[in-house]
Protein backbone atom coordinates (compact mmCIF):
# COMPACT_ATOMS: atom_id res chain seq x y z
CA UNK A 1 0.00 0.00 0.00
CA UNK A 2 0.88 3.82 -0.34
CA UNK A 3 0.62 6.29 2.31
CA UNK A 4 -2.90 7.74 0.86
CA UNK A 5 -4.86 4.29 0.73
CA UNK A 6 -3.99 3.22 -2.44
CA UNK A 7 -1.32 0.98 -3.87
CA UNK A 8 1.61 1.61 -5.34
CA UNK A 9 0.68 -0.32 -8.63
CA UNK A 10 -3.01 1.68 -9.33
CA UNK A 11 -3.19 2.82 -12.94
CA UNK A 12 -0.53 -0.04 -14.16
CA UNK A 13 -1.79 -2.78 -15.99
CA UNK A 14 -1.24 -6.35 -14.69
CA UNK A 15 1.58 -8.01 -16.30
CA UNK A 16 -0.43 -10.80 -17.79
CA UNK A 17 -2.31 -8.18 -20.02
CA UNK A 18 0.53 -6.77 -21.89
CA UNK A 19 0.29 -7.47 -25.82
CA UNK A 20 2.08 -10.06 -27.81
CA UNK A 21 5.82 -9.07 -28.79
CA UNK A 22 5.10 -5.80 -26.76
CA UNK A 23 8.73 -4.77 -27.67
CA UNK A 24 7.93 -4.43 -31.45
CA UNK A 25 4.28 -2.31 -30.57
CA UNK A 26 3.86 1.64 -30.50
CA UNK A 27 5.51 3.26 -27.67
CA UNK A 28 8.22 0.95 -27.38
CA UNK A 29 11.36 2.83 -25.92
CA UNK A 30 15.07 1.46 -26.59
CA UNK A 31 18.24 3.22 -25.19
CA UNK A 32 21.56 3.19 -26.79
CA UNK A 33 24.08 2.15 -24.56
CA UNK A 34 27.03 1.90 -27.05
CA UNK A 35 29.25 -1.62 -27.13
CA UNK A 36 28.32 -2.20 -23.40
CA UNK A 37 27.21 -5.59 -23.53
CA UNK A 38 25.37 -5.81 -20.33
CA UNK A 39 21.84 -4.75 -18.87
CA UNK A 40 21.43 -1.70 -16.93
CA UNK A 41 17.84 -1.58 -16.33
CA UNK A 42 17.14 -4.96 -16.17
CA UNK A 43 17.65 -8.22 -13.43
CA UNK A 44 20.55 -10.62 -14.51
CA UNK A 45 22.26 -13.09 -13.00
CA UNK A 46 25.73 -11.71 -11.90
CA UNK A 47 26.98 -15.04 -12.33
CA UNK A 48 25.92 -15.48 -15.61
CA UNK A 49 26.83 -12.07 -17.12
CA UNK A 50 30.65 -12.73 -16.61
CA UNK A 51 30.41 -15.76 -18.91
CA UNK A 52 32.60 -15.79 -21.86
CA UNK A 53 29.63 -17.24 -24.12
CA UNK A 54 26.93 -14.73 -22.94
CA UNK A 55 24.66 -13.87 -25.93
CA UNK A 56 21.95 -11.35 -27.00
CA UNK A 57 19.72 -11.06 -29.34
CA UNK A 58 21.19 -10.20 -32.63
CA UNK A 59 19.12 -8.01 -35.41
CA UNK A 60 19.46 -8.93 -39.25
CA UNK A 61 19.92 -5.61 -41.38
CA UNK A 62 16.32 -6.46 -42.73
CA UNK A 63 14.65 -6.79 -39.43
CA UNK A 64 12.28 -3.70 -39.13
CA UNK A 65 13.53 -3.33 -35.70
CA UNK A 66 17.00 -3.11 -36.98
CA UNK A 67 16.27 -0.15 -39.60
CA UNK A 68 14.26 1.59 -37.05
CA UNK A 69 16.97 1.59 -34.70
CA UNK A 70 20.19 1.83 -37.19
CA UNK A 71 18.58 5.09 -38.98
CA UNK A 72 20.63 4.51 -41.88
CA UNK A 73 21.85 7.80 -43.83
CA UNK A 74 20.60 7.49 -47.30
CA UNK A 75 24.01 9.02 -48.78
CA UNK A 76 26.78 7.34 -46.99
CA UNK A 77 24.64 4.29 -45.88
CA UNK A 78 25.60 4.03 -42.31
CA UNK A 79 24.00 3.66 -39.31
CA UNK A 80 23.24 7.31 -37.64
CA UNK A 81 22.64 5.69 -33.81
CA UNK A 82 20.27 7.78 -31.53
CA UNK A 83 20.17 8.03 -28.13
CA UNK A 84 16.73 6.50 -27.62
CA UNK A 85 14.37 5.55 -29.77
CA UNK A 86 10.60 5.37 -29.12
CA UNK A 87 8.91 3.50 -32.23
CA UNK A 88 5.75 5.32 -33.55
CA UNK A 89 4.33 2.20 -35.47
CA UNK A 90 3.72 -1.29 -34.74
CA UNK A 91 6.61 -3.39 -36.77
CA UNK A 92 6.21 -7.02 -37.98
CA UNK A 93 9.00 -9.01 -36.99
CA UNK A 94 9.65 -10.01 -40.78
CA UNK A 95 10.54 -13.59 -41.55
CA UNK A 96 9.92 -16.04 -38.82
CA UNK A 97 13.17 -16.69 -39.11
CA UNK A 98 14.30 -13.52 -37.76
CA UNK A 99 15.88 -13.37 -34.03
CA UNK A 100 12.85 -11.09 -33.20
CA UNK A 101 10.28 -13.62 -34.10
CA UNK A 102 11.62 -16.34 -32.04
CA UNK A 103 11.73 -14.38 -28.58
CA UNK A 104 8.67 -13.23 -26.44
CA UNK A 105 11.02 -10.27 -25.19
CA UNK A 106 14.12 -8.92 -25.62
CA UNK A 107 16.70 -6.99 -23.13
CA UNK A 108 19.83 -6.15 -25.37
CA UNK A 109 19.72 -6.18 -29.12
CA UNK A 110 22.35 -5.58 -31.58
CA UNK A 111 22.47 -3.34 -34.10
CA UNK A 112 25.58 -3.75 -35.50
CA UNK A 113 28.52 -6.11 -35.64
CA UNK A 114 31.37 -4.32 -36.01
CA UNK A 115 32.04 -2.99 -33.37
CA UNK A 116 29.10 -4.24 -31.87
CA UNK A 117 26.31 -1.64 -30.85
CA UNK A 118 23.55 -2.37 -28.82
CA UNK A 119 20.18 -1.14 -27.61
CA UNK A 120 18.24 -1.82 -24.09
CA UNK A 121 14.67 -2.16 -24.52
CA UNK A 122 12.64 -0.54 -21.38
CA UNK A 123 10.17 -2.42 -20.22
CA UNK A 124 6.86 -0.43 -18.97
CA UNK A 125 6.19 -0.74 -15.72
CA UNK A 126 3.14 -3.42 -14.88
CA UNK A 127 2.10 -5.35 -11.95
CA UNK A 128 2.24 -9.12 -11.02
CA UNK A 129 -0.30 -10.12 -8.46
CA UNK A 130 0.97 -12.13 -4.94
CA UNK A 131 -1.91 -14.15 -5.49
CA UNK A 132 -3.43 -15.90 -8.23
CA UNK A 133 -6.22 -18.48 -9.00
CA UNK A 134 -4.83 -21.84 -8.24
CA UNK A 135 -5.79 -22.98 -12.13
CA UNK A 136 -3.97 -20.61 -13.71
CA UNK A 137 -0.64 -21.20 -12.28
CA UNK A 138 1.90 -24.06 -13.32
CA UNK A 139 5.05 -25.22 -11.97
CA UNK A 140 8.20 -24.39 -14.25
CA UNK A 141 11.24 -26.21 -13.55
CA UNK A 142 15.08 -25.13 -15.31
CA UNK A 143 17.60 -27.43 -16.14
CA UNK A 144 18.99 -26.78 -12.85
CA UNK A 145 16.33 -28.09 -11.09
CA UNK A 146 15.31 -24.80 -9.52
CA UNK A 147 11.65 -24.30 -9.55
CA UNK A 148 8.86 -21.71 -9.52
CA UNK A 149 4.84 -21.18 -10.45
CA UNK A 150 3.76 -18.67 -11.81
CA UNK A 151 0.58 -17.36 -14.32
CA UNK A 152 0.55 -19.02 -17.49
CA UNK A 153 0.46 -16.00 -19.25
CA UNK A 154 2.64 -14.35 -18.02
CA UNK A 155 5.55 -14.15 -20.85
CA UNK A 156 8.91 -13.26 -19.23
CA UNK A 157 9.08 -15.43 -15.98
CA UNK A 158 11.21 -18.59 -16.92
CA UNK A 159 13.96 -19.33 -19.02
CA UNK A 160 12.62 -22.59 -21.60
CA UNK A 161 14.48 -25.63 -20.24
CA UNK A 162 13.11 -29.39 -22.05
CA UNK A 163 14.42 -33.05 -20.99
CA UNK A 164 14.38 -36.28 -22.72
CA UNK A 165 12.55 -39.42 -21.64
CA UNK A 166 16.62 -40.36 -19.98
CA UNK A 167 19.55 -38.34 -19.56
CA UNK A 168 19.50 -34.64 -18.56
CA UNK A 169 17.91 -31.40 -19.33
CA UNK A 170 18.45 -29.18 -21.72
CA UNK A 171 18.34 -25.30 -22.01
CA UNK A 172 16.20 -23.53 -25.08
CA UNK A 173 17.28 -20.77 -24.58
CA UNK A 174 17.54 -18.06 -27.93
CA UNK A 175 19.84 -15.75 -26.27
CA UNK A 176 21.46 -15.73 -22.42
CA UNK A 177 19.24 -15.99 -19.88
CA UNK A 178 16.14 -15.72 -22.48
CA UNK A 179 12.92 -15.69 -20.46
CA UNK A 180 9.63 -16.86 -22.20
CA UNK A 181 5.94 -17.72 -21.48
CA UNK A 182 4.72 -21.01 -20.73
CA UNK A 183 3.13 -21.58 -24.05
CA UNK A 184 6.73 -20.85 -25.78
CA UNK A 185 8.27 -23.39 -23.65
CA UNK A 186 6.17 -25.91 -24.66
CA UNK A 187 5.83 -25.13 -28.36
CA UNK A 188 9.83 -25.43 -28.14
CA UNK A 189 9.86 -28.64 -26.41
CA UNK A 190 7.48 -30.21 -28.52
CA UNK A 191 8.87 -29.20 -31.86
CA UNK A 192 11.96 -31.26 -30.66
CA UNK A 193 10.09 -34.24 -29.37
CA UNK A 194 10.84 -33.24 -25.77
CA UNK A 195 8.79 -32.46 -22.86
CA UNK A 196 8.89 -30.03 -20.04
CA UNK A 197 10.87 -30.38 -17.40
CA UNK A 198 9.04 -31.85 -14.10
CA UNK A 199 11.20 -33.07 -11.29
CA UNK A 200 9.94 -33.33 -7.75
CA UNK A 201 11.20 -30.32 -6.46
CA UNK A 202 11.38 -30.67 -2.30
CA UNK A 203 11.79 -27.35 -0.28
CA UNK A 204 14.94 -27.22 2.26
CA UNK A 205 14.21 -27.54 5.97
Amino acid sequence: MDLYRGFIGDDYPLCIEEPEKQFLRVGATYRLIGSHKLTTMHYENQWERTKADLTRVNLSTSSALHQKLCNQNASTGNCEFQPQVVLDQNLACGDTSGAECKVDNVRLVRVQENPEIFYEYLKPPCVELAFSNPDELSKIVDHQKHAMCLHKEINDAAMPSCCPATGSAQSKCEFSMERVSFKTSNDRCTQEGLQMCDFTVRSLK
